[in-house]
């Protein structure tokens, strides 16, 4: 059965978990346009593939173990662009940290994507917490400084500000 559009697009979402769980940086090549723009918030902001590659590498190398699970997928596709939105879940560990092992979260990301010679690849990424729970030393935060640096981001108050490209794509 031939892969629609919709399917690659899923896949490649999917791909991003498995990517950043596996540590397997290079693939990020199949999943980021090389001029990709992705924005984490907090100032988390990459411009270009290759320093995103590095930011992630340097970010995950201190954890045992993550899980990152991606759900939800919706998105909106006109020939060679899409829109995507996802719900993201994760879980990092890091085995003996002061204060406990896990650190948890749930967010949201907001995917415009172009399709390349070899498949889609997404060129503007934002990525958003909703909630996280847990020992934020995990992720080599500051518990006094947690609330700061992690801001919480609300669905509703973004989309109203037209801040989720893809709402945007399926109201206007």
């Amino acid at each position: 059965m031939p892969e629609t559009d919709r399917d690659a697009i899923t896949s490649l979402i999917n791909l991003y978990a498995l990517a950043v769980d596996s540590q397997r940086w290079e693939l990020f090549d199949r999943l980021f346009t090389a001029n990709v723009v992705v924005d984490y918030g907090e100032g988390a902001i990459w411009t270009e593939r290759d320093s995103f590659k590095k930011a992630f590498a340097s970010i995950h190398a201190p954890l045992d173990s993550t899980q990152h699970i991606m759900s939800g997928h919706q998105m909106r596709i006109i020939g060679d662009e899409a829109n995507a939105f996802t719900y993201g879940a994760w879980t990092l560990m890091r085995y003996g940290a002061d204060g406990g092992d896990t650190w948890r979260g749930s967010g949201w990301y907001d995917d415009q994507l172009v399709r390349a010679p070899d498949g889609w690849r997404i060129r503007h990424r934002t990525c958003r917490v909703i909630a996280w729970f847990g020992n934020p030393v995990v992720q080599g935060i500051d518990p006094a400084q947690a609330d700061r640096v992690i801001a919480r981001s609300s669905i509703r108050h973004e989309g109203e500000r037209g801040r989720i490209a893809f709402l945007r794509s399926v109201v206007d």
